[in-house]
């Protein structure tokens, strides 16, 4: 009976992931305006139990705890996520863009290692010239065009978690056949 329990909660989480993974795939955008919505309603929440924690208590207990700062803090970024959440979403490109950039210095400082230790005869030089190669072509295709990046990072996650909700129901099933029931 166990092990049908444990089945029947592996096609449960399975059926949960894959519908996420599709929602992700299929609408990345609201997907993640949700997520940062709930997000910032639970900093709203911590922010004012902090800041009642901070008025409740005693002022000896509060002069290290800094509730108020935390709870004012947390309330601050929290209303900003509820209110702001499209904006934030709308800046993704822009950070795809700065990820491009790191992405390319380092390239560059991994070229230089490479050519140095080619330069010094070292054996395995090849290995940070075709890590830098690889990384500047990345840091190209991001740069080229951040907002299809962006599209694809959310696309390869809603993917990765159908994948791991098949793979789990797959091990669920394989271990209870294992187990001969």
């Amino acid at each position: 009976m166990q092990n049908v329990k444990s089945v029947a909660a592996a096609v449960v989480e399975a059926v949960i992931q894959i519908a996420l993974g599709v929602f992700i795939i299929a609408e990345p955008m609201s997907f993640n305006l949700i997520i940062l919505r709930i997000i910032g309603a639970a900093l709203v929440i911590v922010g004012i139990i902090e800041c009642i924690r901070y008025f409740v208590n005693p002022v000896q207990t509060d002069f290290v705890g800094r509730h108020l700062s935390f709870g004012l803090l947390a309330l601050a970024a929290g209303i900003l996520l509820l209110v702001g959440a499209s904006y934030i979403l709308s800046a993704l490109p822009v950070f795809a863009i700065v990820y491009g950039i790191v992405i390319l210095i380092s390239a560059i400082f991994k070229l230089q290692k490479g050519v140095d230790m080619l330069r010094l005869g070292i054996s395995r030089s090849a290995v940070p010239l075709v890590s830098a190669v690889i990384s500047i072509i990345l840091a190209v295709i991001i740069l080229a065009n951040p907002f299809a990046t962006v599209y694809v990072l959310f696309t390869f996650a809603g993917v990765s978690l159908i994948v791991d909700a098949l793979l789990n129901l797959a091990a669920a099933i394989l271990a209870r056949n294992a187990r001969g029931v």
